[in-house]
Formats: structure tokens, sequence, C-alpha cells
């Protein structure tokens, strides 16, 4: 059995539309903080979603989560361990990093991002600009933790850091559940 969480309704029907022809897939509507699953997995990630690592040529990667309180971040670490069977593999995307930046997109209007550091982490602020009209505007706040302290943070739920092959694919880092 596959199961898909998000915290987001429009996510998820983007995943149900997509996963259709698959009859082994289960989506669920929680929020990480308070997940609740029927039974344990062998296999958990997340790509994009709540945590990732952002890698940044040859310095150290660090963690970056949606969730921008320390305790959030350790509840939902606690509450998805559960679920991690002993042995399981906790797989969690690896993205570039962040960057101001604007672009053009095809109806015209321009996509734009501004990345700001703060004491734990960086603000993002999103914008879609039409002409001199911002049509649009989010602004979300981004926790980090160093390598060190992301190890550490996840050996405090069972999880330990296994280091990739040289010639393994680069999409994520992955951490045994021990």
């Amino acid at each position: 059995m596959i199961t898909g969480v998000d915290l987001t309704e429009a996510m998820l029907k983007i995943a149900q539309k997509r996963l259709q022809p698959f009859s082994n897939v289960c989506l669920s509507l929680q929020n990480v903080i308070c997940l609740t699953l029927q039974e344990q997995y062998d296999l958990v990630f997340s790509y994009g979603g709540v945590w990732y690592f952002v890698i940044d040529g040859d310095k150290e990667p660090f963690l970056v989560s949606h969730l921008p309180s320390d305790m959030d971040n350790c509840q939902g670490f606690a509450q998805l361990a559960k679920y991690v069977s002993a042995g399981g593999k906790l797989l969690l995307g690896i993205q570039g990093p962040h960057y101001d930046y604007e672009k053009v997109i095809v109806n015209g209007m321009k996509y734009a991002q501004k990345v700001t550091a703060c004491a734990e982490g960086f603000i993002k602020d999103y914008y879609l600009i039409d002409g001199t009209e911002t049509v649009m505007a989010q602004t979300i706040h981004y926790r980090t933790y160093s390598f060190a302290e992301a190890q550490q943070l996840l050996a405090t739920y069972g999880f330990q850091y296994q280091p990739m092959e040289e010639n393994n694919n680069k999409l994520f880092l992955e951490f045994k559940k021990l």
C-alpha cells in the first residue's frame, strides 16, 4: 500500500488525478504534526514537502522546513517516526539554493521571489505581477537546521544518516530508522 499525505486539499486532488490508475494508493489530508496512519512503512519520503535539504555546490547540506517552529518540527518528526518501521528509510529530497529572481511567464505576467535571511532560517516572498499591479503575494517563513543539527534532530527520533555512494542519484539524503 502507498499512502500519500498532504496538508492541502488542492495538492491531494492533483495527486488523486495523477494516481487514479493505481488501486494501491490511499491519499490523506493531514498535518504531519498530528499525523495518524493505520500502519508502519518501510519507506517514507518528502520531496519539496515539509522537509528537504539544500545543497549549494561543495557546501554542507542544510535542512529546510516549512514548519517555522522548532517545537513543530520536533513534533512532526516524532509523529513521522511512529510510522517508519525499524530498518526502514526516510528519504528527504535535495534542492538547490534559494535566491532572488524574476521571470516572465507564459501569459506575460512576471513571477518574482525575494529571499531574506532571518535568525532561524529565511523568509521567502513570492509575487505575481501583471504590468505594474501585484496580483498575488505570499510570504513564507522557513526554518533551517545545519547538517549537524539536522542529524541530531533526526537521531532523537531514531533516524541515522546513511551517506550516499558516489554513483547514487542525488535526489535524496537517506536516513535509516534504527
